[in-house]
């Protein structure tokens, strides 16, 4: 039964045909519109009775679940309807232990005397929740103590406020280091404002070797502010390798750094999507060297900026999401815009324009636990840009089934990746086909342009006492389409291994 529907109210004898409605302490400007097609309406008891209803639920679809709407005793002869808004709103908010970790206030803008929303609630819960610390924590309403009113009991999460990983692979590059090993430590609202700093480090594995070998470490900072987040972040890398020269050997070794600040935010949620935007500013720089001396012409400076809009949908178990985004650099604020080869009329301004979208469904066959996943990913450079920012297909995080040492690239491009998923004793078997192609100026001088792989494998994570896991992912990949030029091993062969504290 819906107000909206004139022919849905019940039609009784004796009624009343209603010709205004009076909302008193009506503090919902959307609701006087849901309850205007009562107008011209003969309503009798049932028909109250549907009214009440269909108006406290609107209430709880638009997240005001201590609300409510009465229709009081009243004279309807005169054609008026009346009825009573009980607006339901903040008492106070405390924490249920003196476990505090943080101010609520950072996560939760609505304060005492503000209507009670759940989505408010729910924003706020996720925003804490993701803290490693504190995904355990959850929020209770309990009676306040006015007529009205309600208060918010926050119980924290249980586990500690830091978290550190440490992790090997052989996911890196043969000429840089095959072997990497990284780590990183997770603290959780360092400044009591549920902010989260994050610092990692990446090494190849044989550290002290002369010839090759890469480093990299990274620095993040977030702080929410209700609906929105505040992130700084900074990073830095570099890398050498040693190949054969005509008389001695030849050291190519180059770095990069960023260091970018942004915010990010969400601009509307209910009970089944949320709909967020991020916009942020870096600056990047990159040098690279011939025997110590600078190449020149690959030196990079600069300012640019990158907005971006996702949305997640859930229908029923299955979590849809997608995005786009825009990234652009800005010559007149770099310092350094950078060259690209072979395109005389570059003025150092790079725009380019990315989408994704993908799916998630997990579901039971016979008791058994499955996950299907797809993801889409897809690039285009609106103007030439430097080959740092081609888009690159034929490694573990775009087309799977090749080693990685040989990868395609270039200015525009798009990847699909597929994947079930046998949840088995809380580990996952899985399996996938993942297909990629490149394309634009650069791709003329490419061995190809597409691949196609496959891939099977076993990740999960066992725990180990009460503070501790371990993690692990151990995949065999073959190459099912790729250029006749292109090597990999058969099969490609991915190992992770990491120990959580």
């Amino acid at each position: 039964m819906c107000i909206r529907d004139r022919s849905a109210l019940p039609k009784e004898t004796p009624c009343f045909p209603i010709q205004g409605i009076v909302l008193e302490d009506n503090v919902f400007n959307w609701l006087p519109y849901l309850l205007q097609p009562v107008n011209g309406q003969c309503v009798g008891k049932q028909a109250l009775e549907a009214i009440e209803l269909q108006a406290n639920n609107a209430l709880i679809e638009h997240g005001y679940v201590t609300s409510r709407v009465l229709i009081p005793q009243q004279n309807l002869a005169s054609g008026t309807l009346r009825l009573k808004v009980l607006p339901g709103r903040i008492g106070a908010i405390r924490n249920a232990s003196d476990d505090n970790i943080g101010w609520a206030r950072m996560a939760l803008l609505a304060g005492p005397g503000d209507l009670l929303n759940q989505r408010d609630l729910d924003q706020a819960l996720e925003t804490v929740r993701r803290l490693p610390g504190q995904s355990e924590a959850s929020f209770d309403i309990v009676p306040g103590a006015h007529v009205g009113e309600s208060d918010i009991v926050l119980k924290p999460g249980t586990d500690k406020r830091w978290h550190a990983t440490l992790s090997a692979d052989n996911t890196g590059m043969k000429n840089t280091g095959k072997y990497q090993m990284s780590g990183s430590l997770v603290i959780d609202s360092p400044l009591h404002l549920y902010d989260q700093l994050a610092i990692s480090a990446s090494s190849n594995t044989d550290r002290g070797a002369a010839t090759q070998g890469t480093r990299s470490y990274s620095i993040n900072w977030s702080v929410p502010v209700g609906y929105a987040t505040v992130f700084v972040g900074a990073n830095r890398s570099r890398y050498r390798q040693t190949v054969a020269g005509f008389e001695d050997p030849i050291v190519y070794s180059g770095q990069s750094s960023e260091v970018n600040l942004g915010i990010s935010g969400v601009l509307h949620r209910d009970a089944t999507s949320r709909t967020g935007a991020q916009f942020k500013v870096f600056r990047k720089i990159n040098r690279n060297y011939l025997d110590d001396t600078e190449i020149e012409v690959q030196r990079r400076d600069v300012v640019g900026y990158e907005a971006s809009m996702s949305h997640r949908h859930y229908v029923g178990p299955v979590a849809l999401d997608g995005g786009i985004a825009w990234r652009e650099t800005l010559p007149d604020h770099s310092n350094v815009p950078g060259v690209v080869v072979g395109d005389t009329t570059y003025g150092g301004r790079s725009q380019i324009e990315t989408a994704n979208a993908s799916l998630y469904w997990p579901f039971k066959v016979a008791s058994q636990v499955f996950e299907f996943s797809s993801n889409w990913a897809i690039q285009h450079a609106r103007t030439r840009v430097l080959p740092s920012d081609y888009f690159t297909i034929g490694n573990r995080y775009t087309v799977r089934g090749f080693d990685g040492q040989l990868t395609l690239a270039a200015e525009d491009g798009w990847y699909w990746r597929n994947e079930l998923a046998w949840r088995v004793a809380g580990q996952a078997i899985y399996g996938g086909i993942d297909v990629g192609k490149v394309h634009g100026p650069s791709a003329e001088s490419l061995l190809g342009e597409q691949l196609v792989g496959a891939v099977i494998g076993v990740r999960g994570r066992v725990p180990s006492g009460r503070y501790a896991a371990v993690n692990y992912d151990l995949s065999f990949g073959w190459p099912l389409s790729k250029p006749a030029g292109l090597r990999t091993e058969r099969p490609a062969v991915m190992a992770q291994v990491g120990v959580e504290f």
